[in-house]
């Protein structure tokens, strides 16, 4: 069940059985989640929703997942957490003006997530 004192996350990942336990496991700590495999669909998703969280993986299907978080470090109301097999290159590091945004290795722990949404920890 979801709880109104968390927010709504969008999940971005074109892997849906990846994509629909992540998003399980966020509702089992109380989020509401939305899920988008693709860039297009995130976009989409967070004007139709007004979306301020997202978990976006790096390597999406002929996209990049660093892609739409470079796009929206620029608004200040969306916190982006990239979940990736990697970590950052310092030229994709440096592409972010205002810092990057948090990358968590896979497999990355609902606690791990969550913290890096800046949520509580807790089911």
């Amino acid at each position: 069940m979801t709880d109104p004192a968390f927010p709504h996350v969008l999940v971005v990942e074109d892997d849906r059985d990846c994509a629909e336990e992540l998003a399980e496991l966020l509702e089992c700590f109380g989020c509401k989640v939305t899920l988008a495999g693709s860039i297009a669909e995130a976009r989409v998703a967070r004007v139709a929703s007004g979306i301020r969280m997202a978990v976006v993986d790096l390597g999406l299907a002929g996209e990049s997942g660093l892609d739409l978080a470079l796009e929206w470090s620029g608004d200040r109301d969306v916190r982006v957490v990239v979940l990736s097999g990697r970590t950052l290159t310092p030229g994709e590091r440096a592409s972010f003006v205002a810092g990057p945004p948090v990358v968590l290795l896979k497999p990355a722990s609902g606690t791990q997530i969550l913290q890096a949404l800046g949520l509580p920890a807790s089911a």
